[in-house]
């Protein structure tokens, strides 16, 4: 157990440094083990309980033992379907959007065995929020448990990416990360909960400046001098390839972009340039052409006639479908001043060429910055630009300013799949200790490096839904499991687990800031001869040391709960100890009679954690020493 000691002295704590050695035992081992935090957790006792952990990504199987309590009840306080409308008038949806699903109503349907329409048809979300909050209810399978196992849920699904056929843009919504967002800030105020915010953004959409709307609730509600409210998200996994571009367009010119289409299913390209030039006049439309494989000619095309409507596209079906917007209508409500092109590539793959004019009127040349992004399941062969090429970036919520973004590294896990296959280093994670290959490696538009730090990410696993695409696969599935446990996908599975942690700093300190967990988790995180000099874009200030992030907690929690932080006589005069705690934290009065010998014994004066300030009395009379508060 902690122990905030009330001395005239410096207390040490033995940072353990974590570091990953690849798992070849019989068991899979416990997520604790792998970021050697197993003593830290049973020591503070820690698991998540009075802390929201949300998860927004693609829904979750609600029916599953792990979301549940010991008594089969639900531990999801809420259920936000942005993929369902028929709920967006109900007198619990703040939104307007989408259909609520309340604690009760999810009872209900577990009880009478309904269910409700709220799923998770893919099956990674589901592994995710296991990562950061499941607790198996048999223990053959104790070694799947997350990290915040009495963790209070809220689920949102906001992305629809769904199986690898299926991605029509009408499942690809950009304009659900908003809500979501607001969603969960309003429903962690309505829980009076700390919480940390899973945002699991896998396209490349959006201003990625921090301008988008989603980024500016981000920023807005957490950070310096916003406690309670941490949000987590990693860079995607789009695997650091060429799906970016930039460059600039000058009045009268016209430009091709030159695209590699290598799958069937639909491709997205997101290009942003600016509504007005340095003097402030506002800039001519782009106009834009296509010229499909086959070449097949469409344009040219300016803004769509209904600037007000998200949805009033110019398309050829089954083909392309055009989105032109102002900077007072783009999809991502961005505050950046600048104009959005949303082409959806529905075609055949091949090359596609892009053709930009911009009309002689324009007083300067226009700059533009563009992105590609694929339905992330259609496997490994990415398009990808062939000219005008710009690093890699990050994803559009890895951009806002107080959000947690992490990198995930392969960590050269062995494990034995339900088809008896050897997954040992798995060539496509990369080479242990160094970056995922399918992370993302670059900067925001605006030119910042945004990553904090890394986090293993591979040979990790999670619960699947028992009707999901990836539960369908032998392949994915760890033998431990019986086929109810599977390999979670790696750059995602780092941001799960930073948020499970971050759940547990919060338990230690319920006030904590985004910014303070931010500056503990960097402050903490190591180097070796792989990240080299830190900070770096790409590792950020290096690899996650779970346990040294712990212990960093507890100081700061300390710090925070004893400004003044002595030990004293009793017969000197003090005779009170004042501290503020935390909830569900039980604390006790200890004695003894020297500084560093002789065992503590306890006063006899306990008090539960509520959050508020509480005093401790010395007994009268009692002998002179050293007093300290434990926690359990």
């Amino acid at each position: 157990m902690p122990y905030f000691r009330i001395f005239l002295t410096v207390t040490l704590f033995c940072i353990k440094i974590a570091v990953f050695i690849a798992t070849t035992s019989a068991q899979t081992p416990l997520i604790t083990t792998l970021l050697d935090i197993d003593e830290n957790v049973e020591e503070y006792g820690l698991n998540g309980e009075g802390v929201a952990i949300a998860i927004i990504d693609e829904g979750i199987d609600y029916e599953l033992a792990d979301f549940r309590h010991p008594d089969g009840s639900t531990r999801i306080a809420y259920a936000f379907d942005l993929g369902d409308d028929s709920g967006s008038n109900t007198l619990n949806n703040p939104i307007g959007r989408g259909t609520v699903y309340s604690e009760s109503e999810i009872n209900t349907a577990l009880e009478s065995q309904i269910h409700l329409s709220f799923y998770d048809s893919f099956g990674s979300s589901t592994a995710l929020a296991g990562l950061a909050a499941g607790k198996p209810n048999e223990s053959e399978f104790s070694q799947f448990q997350g990290l915040a196992p009495k963790a209070t849920l809220i689920v949102v699904k906001s992305t629809f990416l769904g199986l690898p056929e299926d991605d029509s843009a009408e499942l690809n919504n950009p304009t659900s990360l908003y809500p979501a967002i607001e969603f969960v800030i309003l429903k962690a105020q309505e829980l009076a909960m700390p919480a940390v915010v899973f945002v699991n953004s896998r396209r490349l959409e959006g201003p990625t400046d921090g301008k988008s709307r989603a980024s500016e609730l981000i920023d807005s509600y957490s950070g310096a001098n916003r406690p309670r409210l941490v949000f987590v998200t990693s860079t995607g996994d789009s695997q650091g390839i060429t799906n970016h571009s930039l460059g600039s367009i000058s009045p009268g010119e016209t430009i091709s972009l030159q695209i590699d289409k290598r799958q069937e299913s639909s491709l997205f390209m997101d290009l942003w340039y600016p509504n007005a030039d340095s003097s402030g006049d506002p800039t001519p439309n782009l106009k834009v052409s296509i010229t499909t494989p086959s070449n097949t000619n469409y344009g040219p095309y300016g803004p769509a006639v209904s600037a007000g409507s998200f949805f009033d596209d110019q398309s050829e079906p089954g083909i392309i479908s055009l989105f032109h917007r102002s900077d007072e209508f783009d999809l991502h409500r961005a505050n950046n001043g600048q104009k959005e092109i949303l082409l959806l590539l529905q075609g055949a793959s091949g090359r596609y060429s892009i053709t930009l004019t911009l009309d002689p009127s324009a007083k300067e040349s226009l700059p533009f910055q563009d992105t590609l992004s694929s339905n992330p399941r259609t496997g490994t062969n990415p398009s990808e630009f062939a000219n005008f090429l710009g690093d890699g970036t990050v994803s559009d919520a890895a951009s806002s300013a107080n959000a947690i973004v992490v990198n995930g590294y392969a960590n050269g896990a062995s494990w034995t799949n339900l088809e008896d296959q050897n997954r040992a280093d798995d060539p496509a994670s990369g080479t242990p200790g160094n970056l995922l290959t399918n992370a993302n490696r670059g900067q925001t538009f605006d030119q910042r490096d945004v990553v904090d730090f890394t986090v293993p990410g591979g040979g990790i696993f999670g619960p699947y839904p028992s009707t999901s695409y990836l539960s369908e696969s032998p392949a994915n599935l760890i033998k431990e499991g019986s086929g109810r446990y599977g390999i979670a996908q790696e750059n995602q599975a780092a941001a799960a687990l930073t948020t499970g942690l971050i759940a547990l700093m919060l338990q230690i300190d319920p006030q904590l800031s985004a910014t303070e967990a931010k500056d503990i988790l960097r402050s903490t995180a190591t180097i070796d001869d792989i990240t080299d000099q830190t900070p770096a874009p790409e590792w950020g200030s290096g690899k996650l040391s779970a346990p040294a992030a712990l212990q960093r907690t507890i100081l700061h929690s300390q710090a925070l709960l004893s400004p003044n932080p002595i030990g004293f006589a009793s017969d000197a005069g003090e005779r009170q100890i004042k501290f503020k705690t935390i909830p569900n934290l039980r604390y006790t009065l200890q004695f003894r009679e020297l500084l560093e010998i002789g065992d503590w014994t306890d006063l006899g004066t306990e008090t539960l954690g509520d959050g508020g300030e509480t005093t401790f009395e010395i007994p009268e009379g009692h002998p002179a020493g050293f007093f300290r508060i434990k926690i359990r």
